[in-house]
């Protein structure tokens, strides 16, 4: 596992907790799995506890490295080899989260890492 995002659900179980996705990129398997957790707050204190196992987001990657959430737009984006790719996330209560790609936004690149600033725009690092 190389790199992690956290990618937040406002739909809540009960008032005092909310439905949290962690996403990991697994680069020798050439996939993006992702972890539902719950996020308990109590006592003014954040508490992740596990639910749920790995399951598969975005599969057939030639070598995912980093990864990249933009909350606000609900895209993540993906360091893949040689290339940053943009993948629409959508939530749901019954499936959990799932990826479609909307396609390939910057190629001929090393990529050393991702980041999505307060206003969301992406940098990278070549």
């Amino acid at each position: 596992m190389l790199a992690t995002a956290l990618a937040q659900l406002s739909a809540a179980a009960q008032d005092n907790e909310d439905r949290v996705f962690l996403t990991a990129s697994f680069p020798n398997a050439g996939v993006i799995n992702y972890l539902e957790t719950w996020e308990a707050h109590e006592d003014g204190v954040t508490h992740l506890r596990k639910v749920d196992i790995w399951r598969p987001l975005i599969s057939e990657l030639k070598y995912p490295t980093y990864t990249a959430y933009d909350f606000d737009n609900k895209y993540l984006y993906v360091c893949d080899c040689d290339e940053i790719v943009q993948y629409a996330i959508t939530f749901s209560e019954s499936d959990g989260v799932s990826a479609s790609k909307k396609g390939t936004i910057v190629e001929d690149l090393t990529c050393g890492g991702l980041a999505i600033d307060k206003f969301n725009n992406l940098f990278y690092v070549d």
